[in-house]
C-alpha cells in the first residue's frame, strides 16, 4: 500500500546511520514540514532537473561553437511551509523552533557543515539533498486578513552538490578464493609472483543514474594491491604491502579523494602515477551496459583474513 509522502529537514548535528535512519536520541532535533494537522507543506520547487552549464570553444570563423563538457549547477530549492497555532503564545514558539532548526551553525565544531532535505517517496523510498539555508524566513508582517496565530513563510535552500542521494548505503565484497602459490595454467596475464596470490572479480550492479564515488576498504595482510573497474578502464595500484591486522581505506568522494589506513596515517604516495585517484567510479547505465561494473583486484602474500570490501551510496540527477 503507498505510503504518504513526507518532507523534513535533518540538521547536521543529528546522527544519520548508513541504512538511512536517524539515530533515536536526534529524532526530536529533525523538523517534519507537515504532519496530519497543524504544519503544511503547501509547494516545493527544486528536485527536478539542477541548471546545467556548458563548456564551449569558438575556433577562428567557425559559425556556432563546439560543445566540449557540461557542468552542472548548484541546485536552489524553494518550499513554502505553513503552521498554525492555537495562541499568540504559539505563533512565536512557532517562529523559535523553526529558527532554531534551521540556522546554518548547527554544523559540529567550527565546520560549515550541510543539513539535508530529505523526501520520503509514496513507494517508500527515500532521497536525501545536503544542503544549506540560503533564504528566509523573515516573517513579513500581514497585509491581508488577520492570520496572527499562524506562520507562511518561503524558505530557501542551495545543494552546492546538486545531486540527489539514497542514504541507505549499499556494500560489495569480493569473494577471495583459497590463496594459492602455484601457477595454474594456462597462465593469464598479467602474472603475479609471490605466495598467496589473489586475482577475483566481482559485478558491481549500480541503480543510479548519475556516476558515484565509492569507499573501498582493504584489511591485510595483501601485498601490492591493484582495484580495476574493467568496465571504465580505471585503476588503483597501491604500491604498500597491507600488514595483517591492518586496513587500507580508499575514499574516492570529490573533494576527500584519501588514501589512510588504520593508524590514520596517509598512504597516498603510495598510489602509483598510473592511478585514477580523481575520477576512479561506479558508472550508471548506458555508460556501463546495464549499470553492471566489473571490478577486479588482485594482490599477492593474501590470507584467510584477507578481505575487500567496497561500498557506494545510489545517487540520482533528480527526482
Amino acid at each position: 500500500m503507498p505510503q504518504i509522502e513526507f518532507d523534513m529537514y535533518i540538521p547536521p548535528d543529528v546522527t544519520v546511520y548508513t541504512d538511512g535512519t536517524i539515530a533515536e536520541a536526534d529524532k526530536p532535533k529533525v523538523f517534519s514540514l507537515h504532519d496530519n494537522s497543524k504544519r503544511a507543506l503547501m509547494s516545493f520547487t527544486g528536485w527536478g532537473m539542477p541548471s546545467i552549464e556548458y563548456i564551449t570553444q569558438r575556433g577562428p570563423f567557425q559559425h556556432g561553437v563546439t560543445l566540449l563538457d557540461y557542468r552542472l549547477e548548484p541546485r536552489v530549492l524553494q518550499y513554502v511551509y505553513r503552521q498554525i497555532g492555537d495562541c499568540r503564545e504559539d505563533y512565536w514558539d512557532m517562529r523559535h523552533l523553526l529558527l532554531n532548526a534551521i540556522r546554518p551553525n548547527r554544523g559540529v565544531g567550527a565546520c560549515i557543515t550541510p543539513g539535508r532535505l530529505r523526501k520520503i517517496l509514496p513507494d517508500g523510498e527515500i532521497r536525501d539533498l545536503m544542503v544549506m539555508l540560503e533564504k528566509g524566513p523573515p516573517f513579513r508582517a500581514r497585509t491581508g486578513d488577520w492570520d496572527e496565530w499562524a506562520i507562511t513563510e518561503t524558505l530557501r535552500f542551495i545543494a552546492h552538490d546538486p545531486i540527489v542521494l539514497d542514504p541507505v548505503r549499499n556494500s560489495a565484497s569480493w569473494t577471495l578464493g583459497t590463496p594459492t602459490d602455484q601457477l595454474v595454467f594456462p597462465i593469464t596475464f598479467p602474472i603475479l609472483f609471490g605466495s598467496a596470490i589473489i586475482d577475483e572479480t566481482l559485478d558491481v550492479t549500480y541503480a543510479g543514474n548519475w556516476l558515484t564515488y565509492p569507499t573501498i576498504v582493504i584489511t591485510g595482510p595483501l601485498n601490492g594491491p591493484i582495484i580495476e573497474n574493467q568496465s571504465t578502464d580505471e585503476i588503483l595500484e597501491i604500491g604498500w604491502d597491507i600488514p595483517s591486522g591492518k586496513t587500507l581505506t580508499i575514499n574516492l568522494a570529490y573533494g576527500v579523494k584519501s588514501v589512510i589506513d588504520s593508524d590514520g596515517t596517509s598512504r597516498i604516495g603510495t598510489l602509483s602515477t598510473s592511478s585514477d585517484l580523481a575520477t576512479f567510479h561506479i558508472a550508471p547505465d548506458p555508460e556501463v551496459a546495464g549499470g553492471v561494473n566489473t571490478l577486479l583486484v588482485t594482490g599477492s602474500s593474501a590470507s584467510v583474513a584477507t578481505a575487500v570490501v567496497i561500498n557506494w551510496y545510489d545517487r540520482y540527477i533528480g527526482i
